[in-house]
């Protein structure tokens, strides 16, 4: 990487994903690279390392999401891991809204500096769900008496980095220890403090842990917990203080129905189909169309997915296979021959949308979004009992989404 600040690089790795079997691996390292930007990436599979970063200004490492995973036995891994090149330079930037999971042995975020008060990240809206370490700071050294140039919510020591919070620790629920912590603070002076202010947190416990220094916990209530929460999973961002506010007077269903069914949040959706179908960024117009539609009721999820997965464009990107590209794409799977000979057989009469609306209503498409649903929301496997209620119905995928976001679930563990 280049890393003089007044040249930046400005690289941008954006959706893409990532997959290793190699434990001691890492998937993405970037280094001394100012201007960097890690954004709307996925990196799934084994690996020692999800991301990792080694000096470099202005990096953003935003709406990633991160599930490592071993074969056997829990391994110790790191989903991002922040480091420094020089205790001289300033290595700064933005971690925000990735959903984080190296692991029940595991380290959501790691950030190692080599000076802690030029070390200035803000971070802020994670989810750090089913880690042992939600977010650990090794700081440079206990013997210098350095304030600290990092902030997990609120303002740094330094003044420098702000953050508006928003980490969520709900995973996280016993008393801290130096191996099970939301927040694991060492090797720092007695004098340097790490804030935490308006973090998202399960209990009055405190579930973060300090070896040294001190970590400076205001966590936000269960009202304006929730409103992070359905603007991180709904808009892919933190709710800034304004917004916290003006939702607090509403209830549960209120703030599910405002938020997540507001033209950003369609917005949102709609990017991620033609990222995921047509492999590319949306238009304006059509953007804007689908975006109308789905507020007005003109089109649903389903329905959109169906006229992606059957358009001109598609086929063109999969006209080598067309029925296997819908169970690759769809379903996460190949179709076996007789499945393929099946499709093939019925496309004459059903056509291309007709096949394509079949798979996104197909008992499978429908089992694996509502269990992702649960995964990403509730952070649990759904169970029969769940698929069932929400896979025999006739409700479109956003509104299973609205469903889950007006439980009383989500409220306490969302």
């Amino acid at each position: 990487g280049n890393s003089t600040a007044t040249s930046p690089n400005n690289d941008v790795v954006s959706n893409n994903a990532f997959s290793s079997t190699n434990t001691s691996g890492t998937m993405l390292y970037v280094v001394n690279v100012n201007g960097a930007t890690v954004a709307n990436n996925t990196f799934d599979g084994s690996a020692l390392y999800g991301i990792r970063v080694g000096g470099g200004a202005s990096t953003t490492i935003r709406n990633n999401t991160i599930h490592l995973r071993s074969a056997g036995t829990p391994q110790l891994s790191y989903g991002i891991l922040i480091g420094q090149q020089s205790a001289t330079t300033t290595t700064a930037g933005t971690v925000a809204d990735n959903i984080v999971d190296a692991g029940t042995a595991g380290t959501g975020i790691y950030l190692y500096p080599t000076g802690d008060s030029l070390f200035r990240f803000a971070i802020e809206g994670n989810d750090l769900h089913n880690n042992a370490i939600g977010i650990e700071y090794f700081g440079a050294s206990v013997f210098f008496l350095t304030a600290l140039g990092t902030t997990l919510g609120g303002t740094a020591q330094t003044g420098g980095a702000v953050s508006k919070g928003g980490n969520n620790f709900r995973g996280f629920t016993a008393a801290g220890t130096a191996t099970a912590a939301s927040i694991y603070l060492h090797n720092v002076g007695g004098g340097s403090s790490l804030s935490s202010t308006g973090n998202v947190e399960s209990s009055t416990v405190n579930t973060s842990y300090a070896d040294s220094g001190s970590i400076a916990r205001t966590p936000l209530s269960a009202v304006n917990s929730l409103t992070a929460n359905l603007f991180n999973f709904t808009l892919g961002r933190m709710a800034t203080s304004a917004d916290l506010t003006a939702f607090a007077p509403y209830t549960q269903a209120q703030q599910a129905q405002i938020i997540g069914t507001s033209a950003e949040a369609y917005g949102i959706v709609v990017d991620g189909l033609y990222t995921k179908y047509l492999k590319r960024a949306a238009d304006a117009g059509s953007r804007s169309a689908f975006v109308t539609g789905l507020g007005n009721g003109t089109y649903t999820l389903d329905s959109i997915t169906t006229l992606f997965t059957s358009s001109a464009e598609y086929i063109g990107l999969n006209g080598y296979d067309f029925v296997q590209s819908l169970y690759v794409n769809m379903l996460g799977r190949t179709g076996n021959a007789n499945e393929l000979a099946a499709w093939y057989t019925l496309l004459p009469s059903l056509g291309l949308n007709g096949v394509a609306d079949r798979f996104v209503r197909s008992a499978e498409n429908r089992n694996r979004v509502v269990q992702g649903y649960f995964g990403a929301y509730l952070h649990r496997t759904a169970s029969a009992a769940d698929l069932n209620g929400f896979v025999s119905t006739t409700m479109d995928f956003l509104a299973i989404r609205q469903a889950i976001f007006s439980s009383a679930e989500f409220f306490v563990n969302g």
